[in-house]
């Protein structure tokens, strides 16, 4: 139950804080009154949901999709992007659906997908992390590339640094799924260390969601 409130709070507030950014950068009027804003938001946010799901946004999203793997050179590299980024959604698809709907644990079907797509994404993400670690390695690099101070740094991160901090720490979160799934399914524990891989399973999972929708936001905020 705990874990089924922390999550919709968490989740629900990054996405709301999201997406009111987004439309407050898109508002005409951004002087107006705080409760006629709101009510903007919410009009803008159902048009925008609207028009993801019509034929024109399901093929825009196709297309960004796609230029989005053609831009990793090789191969190997972007069948790992694909890998990685289909894995992970239905792991969390499944993994909450689950956690937050529903008084069972995963079962099933649903179980045996999950399972196969926990080792697809471990893979991915090993393969994804030798190819890019690099660009993400030198936060000090970030910092002197932005000329800022350290108070800038925390008063307004740079976005470089920003995503090298959120890519470390989905990388760490997603460790961290894979060494309690592990864990969890190996007769070498007791029961009591199983239950706390799980609930140290979920709360990964949940850190690894939240990094990657701030990483994806700020990646489309601030395009090379």
């Amino acid at each position: 139950m705990i874990f089924r409130l922390i999550t919709l709070v968490t989740v629900l507030g990054v996405a709301g804080r999201l997406t009111y950014r987004r439309f407050r950068a898109a508002a005409a009027s951004p002087g107006r009154a705080g409760l006629a804003r709101l009510g903007d938001y919410f009009s803008w946010l159902g048009k925008s949901a609207g028009r993801l799901v019509q034929p024109e946004g399901r093929r825009r999203f196709a297309s960004e999709c796609g230029t989005r793997v053609s831009g990793y050179p090789g191969q190997f590299l972007r069948w790992a992007f694909v890998g990685l980024t289909v894995s992970f959604t239905y792991l969390a698809a499944s993994g909450f659906a689950f956690a937050v709907f529903s008084q069972r644990g995963l079962f099933g079907i649903p179980l045996l997908l999950h399972v196969v797509s926990g080792g697809v994404f471990a893979l991915s993400l090993a393969v994804f992390l030798f190819f890019r670690v690099k660009e993400y390695a030198a936060l000090s690099d970030s910092i002197s590339k932005e000329n800022s101070s350290l108070s800038s740094v925390f008063n307004s991160p740079p976005p470089r640094l920003l995503s090298s901090v959120l890519f470390w720490v989905f990388v760490l979160a997603g460790l961290a799924l894979t060494v309690t799934a592990l864990g969890s399914m190996l007769p070498y524990f007791s029961f009591e260390t199983q239950v706390g891989l799980v609930e140290a399973h979920r709360y990964s999972a949940l850190i690894s969601v939240l990094a990657a929708m701030a990483f994806l936001d700020l990646a489309f905020s601030h395009e090379r």
